[in-house]
């Protein structure tokens, strides 16, 4: 096994790797960090704990009663598989405000921005398919008209889809102050275009058009939401099906996760097997300005921001092992294959520019959708990539060079969110560095 590393020894931009959505700047830490209440939490969850995971696994089960109790989260979940095997399939902790209900091994979580690989194995797949090239530029394709009156920058008209994968298209939420996925801007392009609220993922995009680009399509790196967006609808343009319908058929269907599908936005719409979202344990619920047309002020999760405008980048709902099974079948350990070893070769090295901002000897970053990187150690490239939405969830996906992959989701995000991702991966890194897998075993059967 490779030496432990956390987010920041991996030398990647924390930002760029949780792909979070707009509104987290000026959240503050919080004390979770007490022996007695790790000690009490590993016991209950002990008790709550549903689920199987073959022997000698026990590690794993102290790694998410360690990680809920420091930060304050209600319910988690985590899979892991070593080769095409499963090996380690629960779930702890409350699916419920109230504890109620428990959370399953194949209870669903909102996956937030785990959802980019989702979209760039499908793009990928239609590039294969002679339907798309990399440098196929994407306003182009889409042909959409601009709203009157709108000043259309005409460096959009250069972005390509292997810009987008590498969110270099030239968009900058940091320097615009806001992310064009989430209010206010979803109700201001609602008035801009005059469509009711929440509006669809293409009318963001034509409210976007009149907006200009923070940089040269191609000369940096930028996280972009928004970018994805944009992906999203060149799938639907292709393949003349909603996006949804897309990647069923194309994806999630194939591979044996019919249970990764798109979520909704209000409670009253959770599907079958779907958590409840909360704030941390002990944290006051806050309330937000709706999405929709009613004035009310509602949780964040159910509400604050709309999942179908989510869609491409953030919007899907399953479970670990769903998340597994999609990463396994990428390059056919299990399922699939869905891209071939040529493609796979361009998903996990394609060069990205550096980062928007960047100084002296940045780190060279690569791979188109997922974070990859070569690990001489563990003898190929890890690829990865987390997701996480405020009051919502936090969550991981990864596959590592020693054929180990991994997902966990909980259904909150700490309020010192970055620290608990920096914690949360390098102890998952630890706890991988010291167990030794069975070598026979397959919860799968």
């Amino acid at each position: 096994m490779t030496t432990t590393r956390s987010t920041s020894s991996l030398g990647l931009d924390r930002r760029a790797l949780l792909g979070i959505g707009a509104g987290l700047g000026a959240m503050t830490a919080v004390g979770f960090r007490t022996g007695g209440l790790v000690m009490a939490m590993q016991d209950s969850l002990q008790e709550g704990m549903t689920g199987d995971a073959l022997p000698g696994l026990e590690a794993w089960d102290g790694l998410m009663a360690e990680l809920m109790a420091a930060f304050g989260l209600p319910g988690g979940q985590l899979a892991i598989a070593v080769g095409d095997r499963l090996v380690y399939n629960r779930g702890y902790g409350s699916a419920s405000p109230d504890g109620a209900e428990k959370v399953m091994p194949d209870s669903r979580f909102r996956f937030a921005s785990v959802a980019k690989p989702f979209t760039t194995v499908a793009i990928l797949m239609l590039v294969e398919q002679g339907k798309l090239e990399l440098g196929t530029k994407v306003f182009p394709l889409l042909d959409y008209t601009p709203p009157a009156g709108a000043v259309v920058d005409p460096r959009i008209y250069d972005i390509t889809i292997e810009q987008l994968l590498t969110h270099s298209g030239g968009f900058n939420s940091s320097q615009t102050g806001f992310d064009p996925q989430f209010n206010p801007y979803i109700s201001q392009t609602a008035i801009m275009l005059g469509e009711p609220t929440p509006v669809s993922p293409q009318s963001i995009i034509l409210s976007m058009m009149g907006s200009p680009l923070a940089f040269d399509p191609g000369s940096a790196t930028q996280y972009s939401n928004f970018g994805y967006n944009l992906l999203g609808r060149v799938i639907e343009h292709i393949t003349g099906k909603t996006y949804g319908e897309a990647m069923a058929e194309m994806v999630f269907d194939p591979i044996g996760a019919p249970g990764m599908i798109l979520g909704q936005t209000l409670l009253a719409d959770r599907a079958p097997r779907e958590v409840m979202y909360m704030p941390q344990i002990g944290q006051t619920i806050y309330n937000y300005p709706s999405v929709y047309e009613d004035g009310m002020f509602v949780p964040l999760a159910y509400g604050g921001y709309s999942m179908p405008v989510l869609d491409a980048h953030g919007g899907f709902i399953g479970s670990a092992e769903d998340a597994v099974k999609f990463a396994l079948a990428v390059d056919g350990v299990r399922g699939g294959p869905l891209l071939s070893a040529d493609m796979m070769t361009t998903m996990l090295t394609a060069k990205r520019p550096p980062a928007m901002g960047a100084e002296g000897e940045a780190p060279e970053e690569t791979g188109l959708g997922w974070v990859t990187q070569l690990d001489d150690d563990l003898g190929g490239y890890n690829w990865f990539h987390t997701g996480a939405l405020v009051d919502t969830c936090a969550s991981l996906l990864s596959r590592f060079g020693n054929g180990v992959t991994l997902s966990w989701v909980f259904n909150s995000l700490p309020t010192a969110y970055l620290e608990f991702f920096d914690q949360a991966i390098g102890e998952t890194y630890a706890v991988l560095n010291r167990t030794e897998f069975p070598t026979e075993g397959n919860l799968w059967g």
